[in-house]
């Protein structure tokens, strides 16, 4: 019950280009490391995108570490509270050695809640995968893999995290083409490590 408050927002309309008030979306992110300069805000209706702009992020060979953007003091849900989340992204990383990342991870103190990992199958197919906090010893138990998408096309994802305790959490996820048709939830997602089981 009750309306629902959006306590963040951004979406890279300040600036286009490498500066800091362009890659801080004017100062709403904390730039946490940009080696090799891979973060760029740049054009994002010609790539699918509902916004005027939007963050590019080109992993460099010649970098040593990752491009990283940080936003703190968004609080923490106190159980029976939810808190959810909406984000639109484009896979563009080819088949490689190192064929797992992890571009969006909320964390409190150094600690990881959840993670949204990509992993590339093919030159144009990756599938989408949700890592929960805990036990990372074990991935069966730890890793919720999605269905295979596309590259280069545009996904919107709605996260749902539904506080249970101080140490339980629930996902609800749901993935939309970019025109906004349904394309995957809860139920096709499986508890498995990388979708192989």
């Amino acid at each position: 019950a009750g309306s629902a408050v959006a306590i963040f927002v951004s979406n890279w309309s300040t600036a286009s280009g490498t500066t800091s008030q362009a890659k801080s979306d004017g100062g709403k992110w904390g730039i946490v490391g940009d080696p090799g300069g891979g973060l760029e805000v740049v054009a994002g209706a010609p790539l699918g995108f509902p916004s005027a702009n939007c963050l590019r992020v080109t992993g460099k060979q010649s970098a040593s570490g990752f491009a990283r953007l940080a936003t703190t003091g968004l609080g923490v849900p106190a159980a029976g509270q939810s808190r959810f989340f909406r984000w639109y992204y484009r896979h563009e990383q080819p088949s490689l050695g190192d064929n797992s990342q992890h571009p969006i991870e909320s964390g409190q103190t150094g600690g990881l809640d959840w993670v949204f990992n990509t992993w590339t199958l093919t030159n144009t197919t990756w599938r989408p995968e949700f890592r929960a906090g805990g036990d990372q010893l074990n991935a069966v138990l730890a890793r919720w893999s999605g269905p295979v998408l596309q590259r280069s096309v545009l996904y919107r994802f709605e996260l749902q995290i539904e506080k249970l305790s101080s140490t339980e959490l629930r996902f609800h996820v749901r993935v939309f083409s970019g025109t906004g048709t349904l394309v995957a939830e809860d139920k096709d997602f499986t508890n498995d490590a990388l979708g192989s089981g």
